[in-house]
């Protein structure tokens, strides 16, 4: 393993623990504020084709942030990404969040692709982007599988990339590989 690759590694046990130690009363606290951040950006403001993902119980909550998309721009349509065998993601578009998403383990919820429609990532205005570590120069750390980088790199020049955390996941300065794709801004709380 590279010293760059121990060094991510290091920093995702690090942002692990971090999470752990956060309540779920200061969760819920901290993804309320990320979505009113989020609804007064110009980029969810102006968004019409949004990727989301169904947030495990370590992450800020996006059910929320559903809801709203639903409430404030019915017209705008919501991908959600599945993991396909090769571990790359497709995006399909979920409108009602009980029926078309499915668990596909103990705890990723995802699209059923039997009844969503796909989404090209070329279409997307504005993907909301998980990670376990995020820092100021739009830097984020994933899980390790690199889904996420690869998905990122075939959106429009034009969308806008968001990464989504609670301020315990931020870090002075990630370590970042060649495949690693930045974020264009953050919102955490």
């Amino acid at each position: 393993m590279s010293s760059r690759a121990e060094a991510k590694a290091r920093q995702r046990s690090e942002a692990k623990a971090r999470l752990k130690a956060m309540s779920a009363e200061a969760k819920a606290t901290a993804s309320a504020a990320i979505l009113k951040q989020l609804r007064a950006t110009p980029a969810w403001q102006e968004a019409t084709t949004i990727g989301l993902y169904a947030a495990l119980p370590s992450e800020p909550a996006t059910r929320p942030i559903f809801d709203a998309a639903q409430q404030e721009k019915p017209d705008t349509r919501v991908a959600f990404p599945l993991m396909r065998e090769d571990k790359s993601l497709a995006l399909y578009e979920v409108k009602e969040w009980e029926h078309d998403l499915q668990a596909s383990s103990s705890v990723i919820v995802e699209p059923n692709p039997a009844v969503c429609p796909p989404v090209d990532p070329a279409e997307l205005d504005l993907i909301l982007v998980p990670g376990l570590g995020f820092d100021a120069e739009g830097r984020r750390l994933g899980r390790g599988g690199g889904s996420y980088d690869r998905l990122l790199a075939q959106l429009s020049p034009a969308c806008q990339r968001l990464g989504l955390f609670f301020t315990c996941q931020e870090f002075p300065e990630l370590q970042v590989e060649a495949h690693d794709q930045p974020l264009a801004f953050l919102i955490h709380a």
